[in-house]
């Protein structure tokens, strides 16, 4: 009779003890579901605020606020990134500045090299006065032979003067061209420095395209990060073309530069060939003067001569002229340059440096809890 109890109460018992198994269990289950989504809740919180931030920051760079600031400072991989941003914000405050000085030296020369040209064309344009002067006595001494040794004399004089003034016309050449190299020079500085900007847009380039792999193995959870990883990369792209767009215009800048610099050799070398040609007068004119006989003959190849003097003092006027237009046109290229670099707003790097100073890689796990 016993047994018999226990055969048939047996299975109740086991099904009781099972049921409060299940019962248990499912308590369980739903406690690890909450805490999952609690969790889950908080760390998507942080993320999203996070990138919010991090996408304020770059919008604000792409805007050209080079001194905007980003509030994140945890030792996680966001962290990390945010260290990254405003460690490239920095470069692109150094670089900036460095445009800006590149730009000021470039204007400043151009301007020299303006006020130069300006004062080689009036110089030339008073010595081509000078020499027509010196045509008109000369054909007055043709008319008037009895008088030809008082006017040979006084030819001479003019042509001293003539030759004093080129060669002050000369040595300003030379000074022309010393300015030029050394603005040619400003240049392949400041190339260098796009290079620079050409360098770190890559290594940009690349961190958003690992930050994207980063975010792409996060899964749901790296949406945001990719968002911000391709903001970016966009950004790293724009300054490269900026970059280039800088490169083109210091090119053009260097190749009129260049032009101008040959134009100025050239304005030497006639330079030298007037200078000459007015020592040559000045022996005519003691020639005319000890030998009275021959001034007809004498006059008539001074004329020839002065001829010659003044067709090359007139083109010496001309390229003059266009000398200082180029330099006004390489100015106010430069004044275009400052013009772009001024549009970014920097800040000091120091208050850079002290934003990211002491940020350590740390796992997300622990800055959630």
């Amino acid at each position: 009779m016993i047994m018999d109890d226990l055969r048939l109460n047996q299975p109740r018992r086991i099904n009781a003890a099972i049921a409060k198994l299940k019962h248990a269990l499912l308590g369980l289950s739903l406690l690890a579901v909450g805490l999952g989504f609690y969790l889950g809740f908080r760390l998507s919180r942080m993320i999203a605020g996070d990138m919010n931030k991090s996408v304020t920051f770059v919008s604000a760079i792409a805007e050209g606020r080079l001194d905007a600031a980003i509030a994140i400072d945890q030792r996680d991989e966001i962290g990390q990134l945010a260290s990254a941003m405003r460690a490239m914000a920095v470069q692109l405050a150094g670089m900036v500045r460095q445009i800006r000085r590149g730009a000021d030296e470039v204007e400043g020369g151009t301007a020299a090299v303006r006020t130069n040209s300006e004062s080689l064309a009036q110089r030339a344009t008073q010595q081509a006065a000078g020499i027509e002067q010196i045509a008109a006595t000369i054909a007055g001494m043709s008319e008037a032979i009895k008088s030809a040794a008082q006017q040979a004399e006084t030819g001479r004089l003019q042509a001293q003067e003539a030759t004093a003034l080129v060669s002050c016309s000369a040595a300003r050449s030379q000074d022309m061209a010393a300015a030029m190299d050394a603005i040619i020079a400003a240049a392949g500085q400041i190339r260098e420095i796009t290079a620079t900007v050409n360098e770190v847009a890559f290594q940009t380039n690349l961190l958003a395209l690992n930050a994207a792999v980063e975010a792409a193995r996060a899964g749901e959870h790296g949406k945001g990060f990719a968002v911000v990883a391709q903001e970016v990369r966009a950004l790293a792209q724009r300054s490269a073309s900026a970059a280039g767009e800088i490169k083109v215009l210091i090119e053009t800048t260097v190749e009129r530069v260049a032009a101008g610099s040959a134009v100025v050799k050239e304005v030497a070398a006639a330079m030298a060939v007037i200078n000459s040609t007015t020592v040559a007068l000045a022996q005519s004119m003691q020639a005319i003067a000890a030998e009275s006989g021959l001034q007809a003959l004498g006059v008539d190849e001074l004329k020839r001569a002065i001829a010659q003097v003044e067709a090359g003092t007139q083109s010496s006027v001309a390229i003059a002229r266009d000398l200082a237009a180029s330099a006004a046109a390489m100015q106010a290229s430069a004044g275009a340059t400052l013009a772009v670099a001024e549009s970014f707003r920097t800040a000091e790097v120091a208050e850079f440096e002290a934003q990211t100073r002491n940020i350590k890689p740390g796992p997300i796990w622990r800055q959630a809890a």
